[in-house]
């Protein structure tokens, strides 16, 4: 997984592996710190692929990397890969839900909803996506919602009753 946000974050700028860790850190609020003992032999391994190459060298000597044509190709394939697999992860993330404790089970409830509007707002800030599409999943986006507010209401009129 490390391997493709490396790809998929040098099609959008070139970074330094620094840069690279310092995102990651920040992006997962600290729950992920990948070292330099991660970074960089696959910043090595996709270097000696051709997927990446050194564009510059920043401060202190930093090499600033980008993604090349063949890394373009390489992060497509991966990415319809990984699109597969996070389709199945739904099926793990049910059963994993039905394990836990109620507590933690609402607790994950609260940061999946909070994640889904980081999300979307990705969704909304992509240059890939047509304005229309957009509005179009928005708006099953938002019936979806809607069902789930009146799914809300009558488990709380059971519960008040």
């Amino acid at each position: 997984m490390l391997r493709l946000y490396v790809l998929y974050t040098l099609s959008k700028k070139p970074a330094t592996g620094y840069d690279l860790m310092q995102e990651l850190s920040s992006f997962t609020a600290g729950s992920w710190r990948p070292g330099s003992g991660s970074i960089y032999p696959i910043f090595r391994e996709l270097e000696a692929k051709r997927l990446i190459k050194v564009v510059s060298r920043g401060s202190r000597s930093k090499q600033v990397y980008t993604i090349t044509k063949l890394g373009v190709q390489a992060l497509q394939e991966e990415r319809t890969m990984f699109n597969e697999f996070a389709t199945k992860w739904t099926k793990i993330r049910e059963m994993v839900m039905d394990m836990l404790t109620p507590e933690v089970a609402v607790s994950l409830i609260r940061e999946t909803v909070t994640n889904n509007r980081v999300t979307w707002e990705r969704v909304i800030e992509s240059k890939s996506i047509p304005d229309d599409d957009k509005v179009f999943r928005l708006n099953e986006y938002k019936l979806l919602i809607e069902n789930e507010l009146r799914w809300v209401d009558g488990a709380l009129a059971k519960l008040k009753s």
